[in-house]
């Protein structure tokens, strides 16, 4: 299978500079990852270049999102640049624009300019969030998934507080009785219940509960990694 995306790495200035090109897919976020995993030394920070993305996929923005935890790397050391670090970068990490020294017009774009043999200059500035940001509508959410697999209650939670919102999670099993998954039900921003591991009775009783509180609501035929991420980043999914 051929693959969509190159990433280039190298060590500028006690810096590892990464740039990935083409879609950021599933392949592209771990091939990332390892990049990180295998280059990292130590160094000050990792500067990793957004631009040249043409695609973004929300299962690449899951996985990475949910394995980055893994490499043990301050969150802070991490920095992204360009349009759609806002998409990429978990909370925590931080966020840059780049400045040229010349005005030329082309900005960078022209592969025979001669501005692009110039260093750009980092301008850190803190995240923010707005409408063309895919955790807009995530930030400070509450999300609560009902069922799914237990042994993935991890990775569910990575991702949710990756995007900057709050993990709340049910197993399903209504042994507990009614209560406890109402007030779950009630205090969260959304209920999300995939039915393929799940008991009937859970998401019988989601469905009542979640109208009786007006609650939005997505009912997924997978529990896969994919399939949460999907519903999360779908446009409007917390109104």
């Amino acid at each position: 299978m051929t693959a969509h995306y190159q990433i280039r790495s190298e060590y500028a200035e006690g810096d590892l500079n990464i740039a990935i090109y083409g879609d950021f897919d599933g392949s592209c976020a771990w091939a990332l990852l390892h990049t990180i995993h295998d280059r990292y030394m130590g160094v000050e920070r990792i500067v990793i270049d957004t631009r040249r993305i043409t695609n973004l996929v929300p299962f690449g923005l899951a996985i990475f999102k949910s394995r980055l935890d893994s490499l043990r790397i301050p969150l802070d050391r991490l920095v992204f640049v360009g349009e759609n670090s806002v998409h990429i970068a978990p909370q925590g990490c931080r966020l840059a624009t780049l400045q040229r020294h010349n005005s030329c017009r082309c900005n960078g774009r022209c592969a025979e300019c001669s501005c692009r043999a110039v260093d750009p200059v980092m301008v850190e500035r803190k995240p923010q969030c707005r409408e063309s940001c895919q955790r807009s509508e995530l930030c400070t959410k509450r999300i609560l998934i009902v069922g799914g697999l237990t042994r993935m209650k991890q990775l569910y939670q990575n991702l949710i507080e990756s995007s900057g919102g709050v993990f709340e999670y049910h197993d399903g099993y209504m042994h507990n009785g009614k209560r406890n998954l109402e007030d779950r039900v009630k205090r969260c921003d959304l209920v999300i219940c995939p039915v393929n591991c799940n008991s009937h009775g859970a998401c019988s009783m989601v469905k009542e509960i979640r109208q009786k509180y007006r609650k939005p609501f997505k009912m997924l035929p997978s529990s896969s990694l994919s399939a949460i991420a999907n519903a999360l980043f779908e446009k409007g999914c917390v109104n």
